[in-house]
């Protein structure tokens, strides 16, 4: 029904150190509504992609409405959202432009102390119904999810901020890890998020074995949130095709097993791991020697030369070309890993893509696609290339 003020029966100061609290009440009758005269509106209607967003008003469309527990803070947020987008690269004070209103406001918000209101998921829940009614409109929708570390190395006094590796070189980060849900249309137009969630990245817990480890207890464990998430979307949206598109990082058998039991989403994985097939073959040696089955082209985009830095790799550089590839495509099927040896045998489709000619020197590209969608034929397996692509 809503939530409470946050008052105690003492709080004569109207201090609201309470907590805030939501209210549920049980029907006695299933025609409550008629005989309280109550008049449900029409669900809203689906948006077009980017409508609203290029428009006076975008804030108030994408953010207001939060519920942050006071609607003086669902102001405020849409006032500091249109400050901030028109300077987006620098800090709140600089945005702000010497406003001392609008930077005091702004910074009442993010520390308010309510933190049961004042969240990440509140302040986006607006957002994301609009990212609903975009998909809405959508025949195929593609929801693309990536986990990232947010380095806060240089805030020396910043609190909550867990310790990570910075990309691959080994080097520690004061961070925390990010893990959004980005849907996009079948031509890769952004839709907005989905889900996000963040977290402070724990120091490995050397105790436990990690195959002993609940999965709800790991990290891997977004990926599976990230497709609960899409699903809890498919099923407002029934005639939304919605396929969820992940990285290596998300090639486990447990989210292939979530997925087999709730199926009105579609995986689309770069495959990792080599895993050896119920047919006695390893899958990436199946796929290499299974028939052509099409060869298509793909953009493969211009990247610049980056020089080692002390946090990073060094990165040769790469010219944009179009890369004539070679498709092959089967049925897989795998064992489960000897920690889940009560599930069933996971059925998958496997496209893999090889470069014919990479350039002198190159690296070809070569991918290994674990979907659930059928792949029957060449069409078929092009159209996971190409989505896999989009990603």
């Amino acid at each position: 029904m809503g939530c409470t003020r946050g008052r105690g029966r003492q709080d004569r100061a109207h201090a609201g150190g309470a907590g805030v609290k939501a209210i549920y009440v049980y029907p006695l009758v299933h025609d409550f509504r008629d005989r309280l005269g109550v008049v449900l509106s029409a669900p809203p209607r689906p948006l077009g992609a980017g409508e609203g967003l290029d428009s006076a008003h975008w804030a108030e469309q994408e953010f207001g409405g939060a519920p942050l527990g006071d609607v003086r803070l669902g102001r405020r947020l849409v006032m500091s959202a249109e400050r901030q987008a028109e300077q987006p690269g620098r800090a709140f004070p600089g945005a702000a432009q010497g406003d001392r209103a609008a930077t005091k406001g702004y910074y009442r918000l993010i520390d308010h102390p309510d933190v049961e209101a004042v969240t990440m998921a509140a302040i986006l829940e607006p957002h994301r119904q609009n990212t609903l009614r975009r998909m809405q409109g959508e025949a195929q929708v593609l929801c693309v999810a990536d986990g990232t570390d947010l380095d806060y190395t240089n805030l020396a006094h910043c609190e909550g901020l867990g310790a990570s590796t910075c990309n691959q070189t080994g080097a520690q980060a004061r961070s925390l890890h990010l893990h959004s849900t980005l849907a996009i249309n079948a031509q890769g137009i952004p839709l907005d998020i989905v889900d996000v969630r963040c977290r402070t990245p724990e120091e490995p817990a050397p105790k436990k074995p990690a195959k002993s480890t609940p999965i709800e207890e790991k990290k891997t464990f977004d990926w599976i949130a990230s497709l609960q998430a899409c699903a809890a979307a498919a099923r407002q949206m029934p005639e939304t095709r919605i396929t969820c598109v992940m990285d290596r990082e998300a090639d486990f058998c447990e989210l292939f097993d979530a997925q087999r039991k709730d199926p009105c989403v579609d995986l689309l994985v770069r495959a990792q791991f080599s895993r050896k097939t119920t047919a006695g073959q390893p899958l990436f040696d199946q796929l290499r020697s299974a028939a052509a089955g099409g060869s298509p082209t793909l953009m493969v985009q211009r990247q610049s030369a980056r020089p080692k830095r002390s946090k990073q790799k060094a990165r040769a550089g790469r010219q944009a070309r179009r890369a004539a590839l070679t498709l092959h495509y089967a049925p897989v099927e795998f064992a489960p890993p000897e920690n889940l040896k009560g599930l069933d045998p996971v059925q998958l489709w496997a496209v893999h893509a090889v470069e014919n000619h990479p350039p002198e020197g190159g690296k070809p590209i070569e991918w290994f696609l674990l979907t659930s969608r059928p792949v029957s034929d060449a069409d078929s397996a092009r159209q996971c290339l190409t989505d896999y692509a989009l990603r």
